[in-house]
């Protein structure tokens, strides 16, 4: 048995020796004793069944939506904001135009 200390201080995480662990595990089709696992890796026995079962970690991406929809919300206001100014430029120079004589141009 490799000593888990070494491992860690060496850039592997628990969680990951845990990980892989378990994916030999179900590789060779035995099933795992939980508890003899959760003491040998220092987690809850529900903890690593969850692990085993699939369990990937809370999805990173559900902040980012929110923050992307507000971001694009707050994007498309500016848009149409500078829209609206580029709109009213555009319609100052026709007028000015208008008023001047072509004869002047």
């Amino acid at each position: 048995m490799c000593n888990l200390a070494i491992l860690i201080e060496g850039g592997i995480a628990m969680e990951d020796i845990l990980r892989a662990q378990l994916i030999i595990i179900k590789t060779m089709d035995l099933k795992p004793n939980f508890s003899e696992l959760s003491r040998k890796y220092g987690y809850d026995r529900r903890t690593v069944k969850k692990y085993y079962d699939g369990y990937e970690g809370k999805p990173m991406w559900m902040h980012r939506a929110r923050v992307g929809v507000a971001l694009s919300q707050v994007l498309l206001e500016v848009f149409l904001l500078l829209f609206h100014v580029f709109y009213c430029l555009l319609s100052c120079t026709i007028l000015l135009l208008d008023c001047l004589d072509p004869q002047d141009l």
